[in-house]
């Protein structure tokens, strides 16, 4: 399951890419400078702008286009591609827990010998050694914790209520994936969707599991989704606002 921006919505659907064309290049949009990559892809009929969820900008091109034309193309929509990228950027100043906002509070305390976490309501105090420790790095590490305990666990219990069968299950910081399925029927989830409600996670959770059976995003496959989540267009649109 992956997020990206078409023209200037966020949608979700399965691309597949075969490799990294440039890496760090730059555009400039009302005199402040972006870095962007170009990724060609085997599926891709025209031109796809993506930002992902730690703002990164990908410009994603037909196989046999040519660059400058794509580029071209990421020119024209640079007002959309700016306005967007203010939105990602002012999640990024932000923090959540299971679709909680939260002030996170850090404090130096040189008597610990590893750092501490604890929440209290909507408020995360970081506990840590050195006064100049990344609260940002704190933040993920901490919500990469919850994930591991939280998903693989409501993932068996998800999997065994619907008699799906999975081999493992991987939490991971994707940058343009909330979840995925491999041919293996292995599982992998972002650390990053503890940001939402349990609800939502719930959906991409069954989401990757009906993949077990259906690996593409055919009706068929929507109709074993909807079996399971009769409202999961509902949690499908809020995670994909969650950028609006």
């Amino acid at each position: 399951m992956k997020f990206q921006i078409i023209s200037y919505k966020f949608s979700l659907k399965f691309l597949f890419y075969y490799s990294v064309i440039l890496n760090n290049k730059t555009i400039h949009i009302y005199n402040k400078q972006f870095t962007y990559s170009i990724r060609k892809s085997k599926r891709a009929k025209y031109v796809r702008v993506r930002i992902n969820i730690d703002g990164g900008i990908e410009l994603v091109v037909p196989r046999f286009m040519n660059l400058s034309a794509a580029e071209k193309f990421l020119l024209k929509k640079k007002e959309i591609l700016y306005k967007y990228f203010k939105l990602v950027n002012n999640r990024q100043n932000r923090y959540y827990y299971l679709g909680n906002e939260i002030e996170i509070i850090s404090l130096d305390d040189v008597n610990l010998s590893v750092s501490e976490q604890i929440l209290k309501g909507n408020k995360l105090f970081l506990y840590t050694q050195k006064a100049l420790m990344s609260f940002e790095d704190e933040y993920r590490r901490w919500l990469k914790e919850r994930a591991q305990e939280y998903i693989p666990v409501r993932a068996k219990e998800l999997s065994e209520k619907h008699n799906f069968n999975y081999n493992r299950i991987t939490i991971r910081g994707q940058k343009s994936r909330w979840g995925s399925c491999s041919s293996k029927n292995n599982l992998s989830f972002n650390y990053k969707l503890m940001y939402f409600n349990n609800e939502i996670i719930d959906y991409v959770i069954v989401h990757e599991l009906c993949h077990l059976r259906e690996m593409n995003h055919s009706k068929e496959f929507w109709k074993i989704v909807e079996g399971i989540i009769p409202d999961y267009k509902t949690y499908k649109q809020q995670l994909k606002s969650f950028f609006n």
